[in-house]
């Protein structure tokens, strides 16, 4: 099965458009991994994660998962062929002012850095209980939410680096507010935190530049400390981050299997108040329970089960088109929009995962950066008219 993802993969690949092919670079992991999970589950290999029950691959679940393939090229294929989507170039002089984002850029560095500072007092300015005891320092850091969503631009802080270091007009002392904005990241204690910088960092050179020496770089720099993380904060190790790559397919195959899925509201990331497609089974209108269904450890499902439990066999073409879309076109707009398709190619890196297009996080990232967009513009209008 792994040799069939990789099949499908190559086609998602050769279709792409999206500049310096960020969609599918960033498909890749959670793509293989459908058949790479398979694979293991059908040798006995993930026995160990089944732990209050068992299951087995069978027919159905690899004529799911050749659908899944299947729905991401044909997305991809028609969304090209109807959109008529095409690459396109960067100029200098085609973007926001790159004064004004200069100045946007050290303002947020220094925003970031005061709410760390006061979250970092709540913990003493130690990081002892970091190691004693995660979970406690990771709430008494992040007690205030206001101070947090602050703390959060920190994304958005590293983006504009990578962003205006593309131009050249990036200073010495621009520099130290990226690695202060960096160390910062790590001292959350909730490896989403400091990933969401990282691998922005990656995804935007790539963006910029397509796969340079710089993404083997921040990729070889990225790896030992995701060790280190695990190993001393979360526990684990080396099984626990292979533990994190595939276990959302072992439950979401479960699911399959077992036919314990639910139609979800087709407003799934807001309120799942009322079912979109009306079914009349029984299994498959039970409340679906996310939480620990195979053992204590591992409760995600892949981004590919929200989909399916809003539309159905069609969920999974429409999140392929909404997503190669997103990527696609802002991927090549001339503004700090591109952080948009930055950030989803980011998500959907994290498909292997879990659903995390609809977390108010990234949302509210999102929310900002339009903002940001539309005052930069008012302001370059301005100048102009004077």
């Amino acid at each position: 099965m792994s040799l069939i993802s990789c099949f499908y993969f190559y086609f998602i690949y050769k279709f792409d458009l999206s500049k310096n092919k960020i969609f599918s670079i960033a498909a890749f992991l959670p793509i293989f991994l459908l058949g790479f999970s398979f694979d293991l589950i059908a040798l006995g290999y993930l026995d160990h994660m089944m732990v209050y029950d068992q299951f087995e691959v069978n027919l159905y679940l690899f004529i799911i998962i050749n659908i899944i393939l299947i729905s991401g090229v044909s997305a991809i294929f028609f969304t090209n062929k109807f959109l008529k989507l095409k690459n396109s170039s960067i100029t200098r002089n085609k973007i926001n002012d790159l004064r004004s984002l200069h100045v946007v850029y050290r303002v947020l560095c220094i925003l970031v850095f005061i709410a760390f500072l006061v979250n970092f007092q709540r913990v003493g300015f130690s990081l002892e209980l970091l190691i004693y005891s995660p979970r406690e320092y990771e709430l008494s850091f992040g007690k205030y939410t206001a101070i947090n969503y602050i703390y959060f631009l920190n994304v958005l802080a590293v983006f504009l680096y990578v962003y205006l270091n593309y131009f050249k007009v990036i200073k010495k002392l621009d520099f130290l507010f990226f690695m202060t904005v960096i160390v910062t990241s790590v001292f959350f204690g909730n490896k989403s935190a400091f990933l969401d910088v990282f691998f922005v960092i990656i995804f935007t050179y790539l963006l910029m530049e397509g796969v340079t020496k710089k993404i083997y770089l921040s990729i070889v720099a990225l790896i030992p400390i995701v060790f280190v993380f695990f190993e001393f904060v979360r526990g684990g190790g080396i099984d626990g981050i292979f533990g994190y790559l595939v276990q959302g397919y072992v439950n979401f195959y479960y699911k399959i299997v077992s036919m314990d899925f639910v139609y979800q509201s087709f407003f799934v990331f807001i309120s799942n108040g009322f079912s979109l497609i009306p079914v009349e089974n029984e299994i498959l209108v039970a409340k679906i329970e996310k939480g620990f269904i195979l053992n204590d450890k591992y409760n995600t499902f892949t981004s590919f089960y929200e989909p399916y439990g809003v539309f159905s066999f069609f969920g999974w073409f429409i999140f392929f088109v909404f997503t190669y879309f997103v990527i696609n076109y802002f991927s090549h707009k001339h503004s700090i929009l591109q952080f948009i398709s930055v950030l989803f190619a980011w998500v959907l890196f994290l498909s292997f995962f879990s659903y995390r297009f609809g977390a108010f996080k990234y949302q509210y990232l999102i929310f900002v950066v339009v903002i940001l967009y539309f005052i930069l513009n008012r302001l370059k209008f301005k100048k102009k008219v004077k």
